[in-house]
């Protein structure tokens, strides 16, 4: 990814159209994503790789959908996966699996 500031930008246009278009559960997480993204790169890269509770739900409410193209996004599933079979999955009692099906969740 390049260009990080396009990104954040949609995010925040898909956060907004979404509390537009059906206020819901999600509308206090679309609300705190907002002030993540005003906060910039840095913080809004601390909540997409923190394990806090906080940011374990805002990922679970995410206003990144479409942000990536398709391609970009398989790539950064696929090298995170690698990733992880590569320095975690010998590292840990739990199943080989857990990990894909956390990635799953990201999709």
């Amino acid at each position: 990814m390049t260009e990080p500031d396009e990104v954040l930008s949609r995010a925040r246009e898909n956060a907004d159209r979404l509390l537009q278009q059906r206020p819901s559960m999600m509308t206090h997480w679309l609300e705190e994503w907002l002030r993540v993204l005003d906060g910039g790169v840095d913080e809004v890269a601390e909540v997409l790789t923190s394990r806090s509770p906080r940011a374990v739900e805002l990922r679970q409410n995410s206003p990144f959908a479409g942000a990536l193209p398709q391609e970009t996004r398989s790539q950064v599933l696929a090298a995170f996966a690698k990733h992880w079979r590569d320095f975690h999955a010998s590292h840990t009692t739990e199943p080989a699996s857990r990990p894909r099906r956390q990635l799953a969740s990201m999709q």
